[in-house]
């Protein structure tokens, strides 16, 4: 497999990781709201638009 083939790939993979997994993790207000989201001392990913996908900080 070339380079640009594999970062094709890779790309594709984290679109979809993305528009799923992590919407997954969202809670969906409009539904349900239960009030669960992170609390002090969670571990949470950031993600910027702006950033490359492997330099998402983390936040506590």
């Amino acid at each position: 497999m070339d380079w640009c083939c594999h970062q094709r790939l890779m790309a594709r993979w984290w679109r979809r990781w993305r528009s799923t997994y992590i919407a997954s993790l969202l809670p969906r207000n409009k539904w349900r709201n239960n009030g669960v989201g992170p609390k002090i001392n969670d571990l949470v990913l950031i993600l910027e638009d702006s950033r490359p996908r492997t330099r998402c900080p983390l936040g506590v």
